[in-house]
């Protein structure tokens, strides 16, 4: 697990979200003045763009959040692949689904 800490000021934290969200980052850890007071991080994950509050001293549960993210998007990966896969044993039946 790496993290990466973007502490520049030359930028909107809206651009800096985009620009992760571009790079593929999979979870997103925001900390701004008020969760510091409130002992707390904000956490966001890039595939369903849900948001949580975790308690400051609860960040080593990250790794099963991250574990959670890709069983949650394999799980839909493989159901879409279900789905959109299929068989003939009949060339007819081919012809009919391909177009």
């Amino acid at each position: 697990m790496r993290a990466r800490l973007d502490d520049r000021d030359t930028a909107s934290p809206g651009f800096k979200f985009s620009e992760w969200e571009l790079k593929g980052v999979p979870l997103r850890i925001e900390i701004g003045p008020r969760d510091v007071e409130k002992g707390s991080v904000v956490i966001v994950r890039r595939h369903d763009s849900s948001r949580s509050d975790l308690a400051a001293d609860g960040l080593g549960a990250i790794p099963g959040i991250l574990d959670g993210i890709q069983k949650e998007m394999l799980g839909a990966a493989e159901s879409k692949m279900r789905e959109l896969t299929f068989s003939e044993s009949e060339y007819g039946g081919f012809r009919e689904r391909i177009r």
